[in-house]
């Protein structure tokens, strides 16, 4: 019998010290985690402000970088499309129902297309995509009337593939 609480007393002891050498190392691995964390908000903060850093020289044209240019141009016109969409949002929100609207169209029938979308164009290894699709936002929009979604995603996919330094 002594043997068996000897066992016993042996085997809650192993337990007790495994979990206690656990929980120190969950401690140790969330210290860690923590530090890392850290570490990594002060790099998005450092990126923040070389960008800010960047944005700023390119609007006082003291930007030479070619290639840093091109990409401080598309952030403005992002920018640019985000406020004009905004203001676009703000009228939708500030909408009224009018029981006449509902009234005047009771029998609409949704126009049809007058022809066909384009075929998706194909990706190929030519250069004849890369130089075609240095496009800004603007164009993507007048390109998304013209073309259907999928066409546009295997243009970018295109594009992006000659350009992997634009990738986010």
């Amino acid at each position: 019998m002594s043997d068996f609480v000897e066992s016993a007393k042996h085997f809650v002891n192993a337990a007790v010290s495994r979990t206690s050498w656990e929980a120190q190392k969950q401690l140790r691995v969330r210290g860690k985690q923590g530090e890392i964390d850290k570490l990594l908000a002060q790099r998005r903060q450092l990126l923040e402000d070389i960008a800010g850093i960047t944005m700023k020289l390119y609007q006082q044209g003291a930007l030479t970088d070619p290639q840093l240019s091109r990409l401080c141009a598309s952030v403005f016109e992002l920018d640019n499309d985000v406020k004009n969409r905004d203001a676009e949002l703000q009228e939708i929100k500030s909408e009224k129902y009018l029981v006449e609207q509902s009234e005047a169209t009771p029998n609409y029938v949704p126009p049809t297309p007058a022809s066909p979308p384009p075929a998706t164009p194909k990706c190929s290894s030519s250069a004849s995509v890369s130089h075609m699709w240095e496009y800004t936002t603007s164009q993507r929009s007048i390109l998304s009337h013209l073309w259907d979604k999928s066409a546009i995603n295997q243009i970018e996919l295109c594009y992006n593939r000659r350009r992997p330094w634009a990738r986010a």
